[in-house]
């Protein structure tokens, strides 16, 4: 018979998985609220899927969360922008008025956008927003520094226009948010690459306070992991902002033109080879 002591059995210690799960989104937070500053490009259309594929979110939690996380984030980037470069009144004007006019055409495309034979035609919408950011991919490969589209800015007539415009094009084809503000502003406006986007992410701003303010009166806000993905957004916000006011106008072009891209490529093989019923992981606001 064995007299050997008996070794203790050690238990290992379980994961905190919580703690794991808060870590993570606060990355991803982090990762999208820098990645939105530096494109001008709505940061719940990646937050939102990445949401309902990591935490099980249903699509409209995820949403909810995804919209209280702009307010937030694009907020932060804004002041990130103000911190590195300034932001004077006339630029909040452009702002105010290109927002004005994107939720003008949005309203006046909603019933239209609601009809089979329009829905049915967002491939084409997206289709040609590839060319737009392979056009613009094109036109960065050739800017130099100091080519930047600054040197004329227009009204804001104009701008209240081309709102108009974007904000019909968006939400008639499904097309991501802030495609269409950066490049129209950038090339049709004479904006530069940090007017374009500062104005774009305004305009996403304004237009996200109101969803998210109803979806936060209807429970679908989560209340584990926002505060975790907030701030890490915060963070990356203002740190994307204070990048983008010091950035190269071609890189920052180049680098809206590739995600804006991606973005037009994953809602198009949605629409092509997934359900055509199935509901867009994050619709445009605007």
């Amino acid at each position: 018979m064995s007299t050997e002591p008996t070794q203790p059995v050690r238990r290992r210690k379980k994961l905190n998985v919580t703690a794991i799960k808060t870590s993570i989104v606060f990355f991803v937070g982090m990762a999208t609220a820098l990645g939105s500053a530096l494109t001008g490009l709505a940061p719940q259309m990646a937050l939102a899927p990445s949401l309902t594929w990591m935490l099980g979110f249903s699509p409209e939690k995820a949403q909810g969360t995804a919209l209280r996380f702009v307010c937030f984030v694009l907020l932060a980037a804004l002041v990130g922008v103000g911190i590195g470069h300034g932001v004077n009144g006339m630029l909040l004007a452009y702002g105010l008025a290109a927002f004005v006019g994107a939720m003008v055409g949005a309203l006046i495309v909603v019933p239209l956008a609601a009809r089979t034979a329009l829905s049915g035609s967002r491939r084409l919408f997206l289709t040609a927003g590839m060319g737009v950011t392979l056009w613009v991919i094109s036109d960065s490969a050739r800017l130099s520094l100091y080519h930047v589209h600054a040197v004329a800015p227009v009204g804001l007539l104009a701008v209240a226009g081309i709102g108009l415009a974007v904000g019909a094009l968006t939400q008639a084809g499904a097309l991501p948010v802030g495609l269409l503000m950066v490049a129209g502003l950038y090339f049709l406006g004479h904006f530069s690459a940090v007017q374009a986007i500062g104005t774009s992410l305004m305009v996403i701003l304004l237009s996200a306070l109101l969803p998210a303010w109803g979806y936060g009166q209807s429970g679908l806000v989560d209340a584990d992991y926002s505060g975790a993905v907030i701030t890490g957004g915060i963070l990356g916000g203002i740190g994307g902002g204070i990048v983008l006011a010091h950035a190269d106008p071609k890189a920052v072009m180049l680098a809206f033109g590739v995600i804006a891209m991606f973005f037009c490529a994953r809602e198009l093989y949605r629409l092509t080879m997934l359900t055509p019923d199935a509901p867009s992981p994050a619709a445009p606001d605007i």
